[in-house]
């Protein structure tokens, strides 16, 4: 699982809590693999999926894939359960109807079919130039940085921008990237603009008014003037990781340099 289940252990590691110690028995660690096989609590969930989970004595052996996976998410969620056989056994059921409509309709709709896409840097259309952005933190909080690039619709570079933003969190750092390739790009004259990011969250708060964005208020209204200026045209779009590779090496560069802003 890579750590990145947020169990005590891992949790001490991001500075979320102090407390590494199993909240359901105390004395051991939690780790991921006492949170979900070691600990008391979730070897008696376990006895009620299937004892010693021998193929011949599982709860529902036909469908066991997603009676594990609804297992396993039951033992991350509640730190304590009453009635533990009964309980896993509606949810099953309730996860296994989901499942089931959701297959049938598919079938009917024809709709199960798999595409594969290819992903790549997308290019503007011939009057607008695109803004790709991204931001790397280093914790949350902890050191952040951003980078920006623009390219017009050949893909020519017309001006970039790597920053140094100190210590922030990852959300705010994302906001802060975008607003200052708005600026740049308002600095240039680009009369038709395409603001890419691949995290959904901040695309999702510029476009939505009633976002009011906490701590990042400002930053957020600020960017929102840009994108709804009367002599301007300004689109934002979610873009995948993978086609975003130029502005993610440029933040991974951004946290490492000493300057605040260096542009190019």
């Amino acid at each position: 699982m890579h750590e990145r289940i947020l169990c005590n252990v891992n949790r001490v590691k991001r500075q979320l809590t102090d407390n590494p110690s199993c909240m359901r028995y105390g004395g051991s660690e939690e780790t991921t693999l006492h949170l979900f096989r070691d600990c008391p609590s979730s070897r008696e969930i376990w006895r009620h999926v299937g004892g010693n989970l021998k193929a011949d004595k599982l709860i529902f052996e036909d469908h066991w894939p997603t009676c594990f996976a609804t297992t396993l998410w039951w033992v991350y969620a509640l730190e304590k359960l009453c009635n533990v056989g009964q309980f896993l056994h509606i949810k099953f059921l309730d996860t296994w109807k989901v499942f089931n409509v959701e297959t049938s309709n598919a079938r009917i709709n024809h709709t199960a079919t798999r595409e594969e896409v290819f992903i790549r840097s997308i290019a503007p259309p011939m009057d607008r130039y695109a803004l790709n952005t991204d931001g790397v933190a280093k914790g949350s909080p902890g050191l952040v940085g951003g980078g920006g690039i623009i390219r017009d619709h050949s893909g020519r570079l017309v001006r970039g921008f790597i920053a140094n933003f100190g210590v922030c969190s990852s959300y705010r750092d994302e906001l802060k990237v975008v607003s200052h390739g708005l600026e740049l790009a308002k600095e240039l004259g680009i009369p038709k603009l395409i603001v890419q990011m691949d995290n959904s969250a901040c695309v999702q708060a510029l476009l939505q008014d009633e976002f009011l964005g906490g701590e990042c208020y400002h930053i957020l209204n600020h960017c929102r003037e840009f994108i709804k200026h009367e002599n301007w045209v300004v689109q934002v779009q979610h873009c995948y990781r993978e086609g975003n590779k130029v502005a993610d090496w440029l933040a991974n560069k951004a946290v490492q340099q000493e300057e605040r802003l260096i542009t190019f």
